[in-house]
């Protein structure tokens, strides 16, 4: 069964450090209804997460002012509720361990296959909505 607007309601942060990566995102992702934002650098993403609650995070790894580990630390820290997060690149100096113990869900590494993403957003998104309903 097709659900309308699959993403609605959910709040999403992609944290990203290249602009069209990012836009590409936040367009693809704002035709399902979600609200996105975006945060490009470290203490953007720590200004997200201290005034914002997010459903998803889309999280590249390598970006100005911080990364890798620490910034996994800092997102699970702030959003320490079952938020849903998925990386995208900079896994190289993170173990499996870690990404378990900080709830990741999902690792994407660049390029990824575009409809796959997606459609783990989504069925994950819907699993979270349906749980709570």
């Amino acid at each position: 069964m097709l659900i309308k607007d699959p993403l609605k309601n959910a709040k999403i942060l992609i944290i990203e450090d290249e602009p069209d990566l990012a836009d590409i995102l936040r367009e693809e992702l704002s035709s399902y209804q979600a609200s996105v934002e975006i945060a490009n650098r470290f203490e953007v993403v720590q200004s997200c997460l201290g005034s914002n609650s997010y459903n998803i995070i889309i999280c590249d790894l390598q970006i100005p002012g911080g990364g890798g580990l620490q910034l996994l630390e800092l997102i699970r820290s702030e959003q320490p509720q079952e938020t849903t997060i998925y990386v995208s690149t900079g896994l190289n100096s993170i173990s499996k361990d870690s990404l378990r113990e900080l709830r990741v869900t999902r690792v994407f590494e660049k390029p990824f296959n575009w409809d796959e993403f997606i459609n783990t957003i989504i069925a994950n998104y819907q699993l979270t909505v349906s749980k709570i309903a």
